[in-house]
């Protein structure tokens, strides 16, 4: 079982900056995921060991399951030169990942994830209700030390 909390940036990035160079009068509806929270449950069903220069390297391989909240924020506009406006648009999600455990000794390890959030929300700038699922992916490396 394992508890998260992740903190995310963004930014705009330099296709969105593009569409608003070449066609300045598009509305798009952003969702900006500023972090997220939630319980995973983990099965391992693979441990497994390869031999690297003379070396033996155990792994497991695992996969997550659990549910949590996205905290975002909606940015929308009225008119193709107004300011964007923020409105909070927090999120249920249900997350769905895989790991790899490679065991660098009895005490060091390394992690490496693929975590994925799934929710329903809508995808008008009108609110009106209409609603599809997206999808955030997020990867992590991680170093990791047992006492």
């Amino acid at each position: 079982v394992e508890v998260f909390y992740s903190k995310l940036s963004n930014s705009d990035s330099t296709t969105f900056k593009a569409l608003n160079a070449s066609s300045p009068t598009s509305l798009p509806l952003l969702r900006d995921i500023r972090s997220q929270f939630g319980a995973l449950a983990h099965w391992v069903p693979w441990y497994a060991k390869i031999n690297v220069f003379n070396q033996i390297l155990y792994f497991d391989w695992g996969f997550e399951f659990g549910a949590g909240r996205l905290e975002a924020v909606k940015r929308t506009r009225v008119g193709a030169n107004d300011p964007f406006t923020e409105t909070s648009d927090n999120q249920t999600a249900i997350f769905a990942g895989t790991s790899q455990q490679f065991f660098l000794s009895q005490n060091w390890s390394v992690r490496l994830d693929m975590l994925g959030a799934f929710y329903n929300a809508t995808y008008k700038n009108d609110n009106s209700g209409d609603k599809t699922w997206f999808s955030n992916f997020q990867f992590g490396a991680g170093l990791g030390y047992r006492l």
